[in-house]
This record gives C-alpha cells, sequence and structure tokens, in this order.
C-alpha cells in the first residue's frame, strides 16, 4: 500500500481540496487494511478513486492498486484485475506490485492467456514471479482447462 508523498496536482484551491480528499480516503483505507478491515479499507479506496478529477495520476494509480490489493485479499479477482489495470495505466512496468498482483489475479481466475500475458510482461520488467508463478505452470494449467472443455462439450 502506499499512501503519504504521493501528492500530485496543482495549486488550485479547488483542485488541492479534492486531492485532500482522495489522500484522507486513501489514508483511511490503509489503516483499515492494517488492522485486518478489508471491507471497510476496500470502501475508503473506493471513496478515494470516486474522489479522483483528470489530471491526478500519481494519486490514481496509488488509490487503484491499493483498490485492487483489497479487493485481492477479499477474494474479489475480476475487481482486483480492474483496479490493478487502472493503476498500471497501460504501462505494465511502471508499478511492481499491480502486475504482480495482477498476474496473480488472472491465474486464480483462469485467465491463463491473461496471466501467461501478464507474467511475460512480470518477468521481463523485474524478473522471476516472487509468488512462483510460471510460464510453464501457467501454459499447463490453460491445456487443461481446454482438455476439460473438450470432455464438457463431447458429453
Amino acid at each position: 500500500m502506499e499512501g503519504r508523498g504521493s501528492r500530485g496536482g496543482g495549486s488550485d484551491p479547488r483542485q488541492m481540496s479534492v486531492l485532500k480528499a482522495v489522500i484522507q480516503a486513501n489514508e483511511e483505507g490503509n489503516r483499515a487494511f492494517c488492522e485486518g478491515r478489508l471491507e471497510e479499507a476496500a470502501a475508503a479506496y473506493e471513496r478515494a478513486v470516486a474522489a479522483l478529477r483528470p489530471g491526478q495520476v500519481q494519486p490514481a494509480r496509488t488509490a487503484y492498486e491499493n483498490l485492487g490489493l483489497a479487493y485481492f485479499n477479499l477474494g474479489r479477482y475480476h475487481e482486483a484485475m480492474r483496479a490493478f489495470l487502472r493503476a498500471l495505466d497501460g504501462k505494465m512496468d511502471s508499478r511492481e506490485q499491480s502486475l504482480r498482483f495482477l498476474t496473480s489475479s488472472a491465474a486464480y481466475l483462469g485467465r491463463c492467456a491473461d496471466g501467461i500475458r501478464y507474467l511475460r510482461g512480470y518477468e521481463q520488467a523485474f524478473g522471476p514471479h516472487p509468488d512462483g508463478w510460471t510460464l510453464q505452470m501457467l501454459e499447463g494449467f490453460d491445456q487443461e482447462r481446454r482438455r476439460s472443455w473438450a470432455v464438457t462439450l463431447a458429453c
């Protein structure tokens, strides 16, 4: 999780007020997350994301990454993937933690093709995946899924 030091924006008082709301909600989420209150953390991060305005790139990346982590720890992998993709904002090598958990979310959902693509990006940017995912493992899962579909379709 990220919190303090993730500021961005201009000196416009309205912009600063919005930024303050984003940072406050993010910090509330961080406290709840650290205390194991994951639903509350997710709700706080959702408030942070809802308060974002165009141009607030760094606060957005932090808020979306934190939201993704809360969803991931709640087992809400589809939502986690969406949040991590927003945190990465098309730059797969920009946030190690987002890409790490994006890969894991895809694998847990059985989205092997996505998992393989994200894992390749992770390995290229950061090296071996710290949770032990390998291309061989994900490709094996993908082949097994395809075999099970073929059996289901044949019945």
